[in-house]
């Protein structure tokens, strides 16, 4: 992961945590961009991610996710 990358998810986790007084979920193998742009909509949204929320809503039916 490169430096830029790594601060952008470090602040949305921060900002995430700050916002919600709650860690992040954090799923294996997510791509951390995506991960920074959800954990960043949701700080912008007043709402934290859901349980359920599906990181892998890209992926083809047929992929093991």
């Amino acid at each position: 992961m490169s430096a830029f990358m790594e601060q952008r998810v470090e602040a949305a986790v921060s900002a995430y945590f700050k916002a919600f007084d709650l860690l992040p979920l954090a799923p294996f193998g997510v791509d951390p961009a995506k991960l920074a742009e959800v954990l960043e909509a949701a700080v912008a949204a007043g709402q934290p991610v859901p349980p359920d929320f599906d990181f892998w809503g890209d992926l083809p039916p047929s992929a093991c996710a």
